[in-house]
Protein backbone atom coordinates (compact mmCIF):
# COMPACT_ATOMS: atom_id res chain seq x y z
CA UNK A 1 0.00 0.00 0.00
CA UNK A 2 2.75 2.41 -0.06
CA UNK A 3 2.28 3.20 4.09
CA UNK A 4 5.81 3.62 6.09
CA UNK A 5 6.23 2.80 9.87
CA UNK A 6 7.22 3.85 13.21
CA UNK A 7 9.23 2.94 15.71
CA UNK A 8 9.18 4.30 19.18
CA UNK A 9 11.01 3.47 22.21
CA UNK A 10 8.96 4.01 25.31
CA UNK A 11 10.53 3.06 27.99
CA UNK A 12 14.47 2.54 28.75
CA UNK A 13 15.23 0.98 32.29
CA UNK A 14 18.24 1.12 34.52
CA UNK A 15 20.01 3.69 31.94
CA UNK A 16 21.32 7.30 32.65
CA UNK A 17 20.40 10.43 31.03
CA UNK A 18 20.36 11.56 28.45
CA UNK A 19 20.16 8.53 26.14
CA UNK A 20 20.85 8.54 22.58
CA UNK A 21 19.71 6.12 19.61
CA UNK A 22 20.88 4.56 16.66
CA UNK A 23 19.45 2.72 13.87
CA UNK A 24 22.45 2.11 11.64
CA UNK A 25 24.24 0.30 14.42
CA UNK A 26 26.18 3.29 15.62
CA UNK A 27 26.83 5.32 12.67
CA UNK A 28 25.17 8.05 14.26
CA UNK A 29 23.22 9.15 16.73
CA UNK A 30 20.02 10.87 17.71
CA UNK A 31 18.10 11.99 20.87
CA UNK A 32 14.50 11.65 19.61
CA UNK A 33 13.15 8.02 20.73
CA UNK A 34 11.50 7.43 17.26
CA UNK A 35 12.52 6.20 14.01
CA UNK A 36 9.81 7.59 11.35
CA UNK A 37 9.31 6.70 7.97
CA UNK A 38 10.81 3.57 7.97
CA UNK A 39 9.67 0.26 5.40
CA UNK A 40 8.08 -2.86 6.48
CA UNK A 41 10.54 -4.99 8.22
CA UNK A 42 12.92 -5.73 11.13
CA UNK A 43 15.23 -3.44 12.66
CA UNK A 44 17.97 -3.25 15.49
CA UNK A 45 18.06 -0.22 17.79
CA UNK A 46 21.34 0.75 19.45
CA UNK A 47 20.55 2.51 22.87
CA UNK A 48 23.09 4.53 24.44
CA UNK A 49 23.69 6.18 28.04
CA UNK A 50 25.47 8.70 29.48
CA UNK A 51 28.17 6.64 31.29
CA UNK A 52 28.78 4.67 27.46
CA UNK A 53 26.72 2.12 28.00
CA UNK A 54 25.02 0.41 25.05
CA UNK A 55 22.17 -2.10 24.81
CA UNK A 56 19.84 -3.34 21.58
CA UNK A 57 16.53 -4.23 21.26
CA UNK A 58 14.87 -5.86 18.07
CA UNK A 59 11.56 -4.38 16.80
CA UNK A 60 9.98 -5.24 13.70
CA UNK A 61 7.42 -2.60 11.25
CA UNK A 62 5.09 -5.39 9.64
CA UNK A 63 3.61 -5.07 6.42
CA UNK A 64 -0.15 -3.40 6.71
CA UNK A 65 -3.14 -5.30 5.07
CA UNK A 66 -3.66 -4.46 1.12
CA UNK A 67 -6.86 -2.69 1.11
CA UNK A 68 -8.97 -3.97 -1.81
CA UNK A 69 -12.87 -4.24 -2.42
CA UNK A 70 -14.12 -6.70 -5.38
CA UNK A 71 -17.85 -6.29 -6.78
CA UNK A 72 -19.05 -7.83 -10.42
CA UNK A 73 -17.66 -6.27 -13.17
CA UNK A 74 -20.63 -6.30 -15.19
CA UNK A 75 -24.70 -7.47 -14.97
CA UNK A 76 -27.24 -7.31 -17.36
CA UNK A 77 -31.09 -6.93 -16.25
CA UNK A 78 -33.90 -6.21 -17.88
CA UNK A 79 -35.69 -2.73 -17.72
CA UNK A 80 -38.17 -2.59 -14.69
CA UNK A 81 -35.60 -5.46 -13.10
CA UNK A 82 -34.00 -4.50 -9.68
CA UNK A 83 -30.31 -5.45 -9.16
CA UNK A 84 -28.87 -5.97 -5.61
CA UNK A 85 -25.22 -5.08 -5.49
CA UNK A 86 -23.02 -7.33 -3.46
CA UNK A 87 -19.85 -4.85 -2.81
CA UNK A 88 -16.63 -7.26 -0.89
CA UNK A 89 -14.37 -5.28 1.31
CA UNK A 90 -11.31 -7.28 3.09
CA UNK A 91 -12.28 -4.75 6.21
CA UNK A 92 -14.62 -4.85 8.75
CA UNK A 93 -17.78 -1.58 8.46
CA UNK A 94 -16.34 -0.38 11.23
CA UNK A 95 -12.63 0.17 9.79
CA UNK A 96 -14.51 2.04 6.76
CA UNK A 97 -14.63 6.04 7.21
CA UNK A 98 -16.11 6.67 3.65
CA UNK A 99 -18.32 4.90 0.86
CA UNK A 100 -19.39 6.79 -2.14
CA UNK A 101 -21.60 5.93 -5.61
CA UNK A 102 -21.00 7.67 -8.43
CA UNK A 103 -23.42 8.50 -10.05
CA UNK A 104 -25.86 8.35 -7.71
CA UNK A 105 -28.98 7.55 -10.33
CA UNK A 106 -31.21 4.53 -10.12
CA UNK A 107 -29.70 3.56 -6.72
CA UNK A 108 -31.13 3.80 -2.96
CA UNK A 109 -28.09 4.46 -1.07
CA UNK A 110 -25.15 6.52 -2.54
CA UNK A 111 -23.50 5.94 0.71
CA UNK A 112 -23.73 2.15 1.68
CA UNK A 113 -21.91 -0.66 0.50
CA UNK A 114 -24.43 -2.74 -1.12
CA UNK A 115 -27.28 -0.75 -2.54
CA UNK A 116 -30.25 -1.62 -4.68
CA UNK A 117 -29.86 -0.89 -8.20
CA UNK A 118 -33.02 -0.25 -10.29
CA UNK A 119 -31.47 2.18 -13.23
CA UNK A 120 -33.52 2.88 -16.51
CA UNK A 121 -30.73 2.91 -18.34
CA UNK A 122 -27.30 1.35 -19.24
CA UNK A 123 -24.94 2.62 -16.27
CA UNK A 124 -21.76 2.85 -15.31
CA UNK A 125 -21.19 2.54 -11.38
CA UNK A 126 -18.04 3.23 -9.43
CA UNK A 127 -17.66 2.89 -5.98
CA UNK A 128 -14.73 4.55 -3.78
CA UNK A 129 -14.09 3.41 -0.16
CA UNK A 130 -11.77 5.06 2.38
CA UNK A 131 -10.51 3.48 5.55
CA UNK A 132 -10.18 4.76 9.04
CA UNK A 133 -6.36 4.33 8.33
CA UNK A 134 -6.69 6.92 5.32
CA UNK A 135 -6.49 3.79 2.29
CA UNK A 136 -8.53 4.08 -0.86
CA UNK A 137 -9.65 1.48 -2.98
CA UNK A 138 -12.59 1.90 -5.98
CA UNK A 139 -14.41 -0.59 -8.27
CA UNK A 140 -16.92 -0.42 -11.22
CA UNK A 141 -19.70 -2.45 -11.91
CA UNK A 142 -21.68 -2.06 -16.10
CA UNK A 143 -25.02 -2.57 -14.96
CA UNK A 144 -26.55 -3.28 -18.15
CA UNK A 145 -30.33 -2.81 -18.51
CA UNK A 146 -31.94 -4.81 -21.53
CA UNK A 147 -34.81 -2.44 -22.82
CA UNK A 148 -36.02 -4.84 -25.29
CA UNK A 149 -39.46 -5.14 -24.08
CA UNK A 150 -40.03 -9.35 -23.45
CA UNK A 151 -43.93 -10.25 -24.21
CA UNK A 152 -46.11 -12.57 -25.44
CA UNK A 153 -49.24 -11.43 -27.79
CA UNK A 154 -51.12 -14.23 -28.95
CA UNK A 155 -53.30 -12.85 -32.60
CA UNK A 156 -56.32 -15.17 -31.30
CA UNK A 157 -58.76 -14.05 -28.42
CA UNK A 158 -62.44 -13.86 -27.58
CA UNK A 159 -62.86 -11.04 -25.53
CA UNK A 160 -66.23 -10.40 -23.38
CA UNK A 161 -68.49 -7.66 -23.54
CA UNK A 162 -68.25 -6.75 -20.02
CA UNK A 163 -66.96 -3.03 -19.54
CA UNK A 164 -63.72 -4.66 -17.98
CA UNK A 165 -61.93 -8.00 -17.57
CA UNK A 166 -58.59 -9.65 -17.03
CA UNK A 167 -56.98 -10.96 -19.95
CA UNK A 168 -53.93 -13.17 -18.60
CA UNK A 169 -52.50 -13.73 -22.55
CA UNK A 170 -51.10 -10.36 -22.89
CA UNK A 171 -48.17 -10.73 -20.18
CA UNK A 172 -44.91 -9.77 -20.31
CA UNK A 173 -42.85 -12.92 -19.72
CA UNK A 174 -39.80 -12.91 -17.94
CA UNK A 175 -38.59 -12.22 -14.35
CA UNK A 176 -40.69 -9.30 -13.00
CA UNK A 177 -40.33 -8.01 -9.37
CA UNK A 178 -43.32 -8.23 -7.02
CA UNK A 179 -45.13 -4.77 -7.12
CA UNK A 180 -43.38 -3.67 -10.41
CA UNK A 181 -45.93 -1.79 -12.48
CA UNK A 182 -45.86 -3.82 -15.90
CA UNK A 183 -46.25 -1.91 -19.17
CA UNK A 184 -49.21 -0.84 -20.81
CA UNK A 185 -50.71 -2.69 -23.75
CA UNK A 186 -52.91 -0.37 -26.18
CA UNK A 187 -54.09 -2.50 -29.26
CA UNK A 188 -55.39 -0.29 -32.02
CA UNK A 189 -57.63 -0.03 -34.66
CA UNK A 190 -57.18 0.15 -38.67
CA UNK A 191 -58.14 3.60 -38.47
CA UNK A 192 -55.41 3.86 -35.24
CA UNK A 193 -58.19 4.54 -32.48
CA UNK A 194 -57.63 2.76 -29.20
CA UNK A 195 -59.89 0.23 -29.23
CA UNK A 196 -58.95 -0.78 -25.53
CA UNK A 197 -56.20 -0.89 -23.12
CA UNK A 198 -54.65 -3.13 -20.77
CA UNK A 199 -53.60 -0.99 -17.42
CA UNK A 200 -50.96 -2.33 -15.14
CA UNK A 201 -52.00 -4.08 -11.75
CA UNK A 202 -50.43 -6.96 -10.49
CA UNK A 203 -50.37 -9.51 -10.70
CA UNK A 204 -51.88 -9.11 -14.52
CA UNK A 205 -52.96 -6.23 -16.81
CA UNK A 206 -56.60 -5.19 -16.45
CA UNK A 207 -58.36 -5.49 -20.06
CA UNK A 208 -60.58 -2.33 -20.42
CA UNK A 209 -62.73 -1.76 -23.70
CA UNK A 210 -63.85 1.53 -24.67
CA UNK A 211 -67.88 0.79 -25.63
CA UNK A 212 -70.06 0.11 -27.67
CA UNK A 213 -67.49 -1.99 -29.70
CA UNK A 214 -67.30 -4.91 -27.75
CA UNK A 215 -65.67 -6.96 -30.45
CA UNK A 216 -62.10 -5.57 -31.88
CA UNK A 217 -61.46 -5.38 -35.67
CA UNK A 218 -58.19 -6.90 -36.86
CA UNK A 219 -55.65 -3.87 -36.08
CA UNK A 220 -52.36 -3.14 -34.78
CA UNK A 221 -50.68 -3.96 -31.37
CA UNK A 222 -48.18 -0.76 -29.62
CA UNK A 223 -46.82 -2.10 -26.78
CA UNK A 224 -45.69 1.29 -24.39
CA UNK A 225 -42.56 0.52 -22.10
CA UNK A 226 -41.03 3.41 -20.31
CA UNK A 227 -40.01 5.75 -22.21
CA UNK A 228 -39.92 4.51 -25.38
CA UNK A 229 -42.70 2.81 -27.81
CA UNK A 230 -42.08 -0.90 -28.98
CA UNK A 231 -44.81 -2.57 -31.78
CA UNK A 232 -46.06 -5.25 -32.71
CA UNK A 233 -47.54 -5.69 -36.37
CA UNK A 234 -49.85 -8.52 -36.52
CA UNK A 235 -54.12 -8.90 -37.17
CA UNK A 236 -55.73 -9.64 -33.85
CA UNK A 237 -59.24 -11.89 -34.71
Amino acid sequence: MGDKGIILIDTVIGAKPPLRYSLNNGQSFTAQNFFANLNPGDYTILVRDANGCETTVQATVNEPQVFEITLEPRVTIHLGESYQIETTVNLPASALSQILWTPATGLDCDTCLNPLAIPLITTQYRVTVFSNAGCKDDAALLLIVDRRPDVYIPNIFHPTTTAKTTCSAFMPTGKRQTGQILPGIYPLGRTGDRIFQLRPQQPRLWLEWYPPRATPEPGRVCLLCGDRVYRRAGDLV
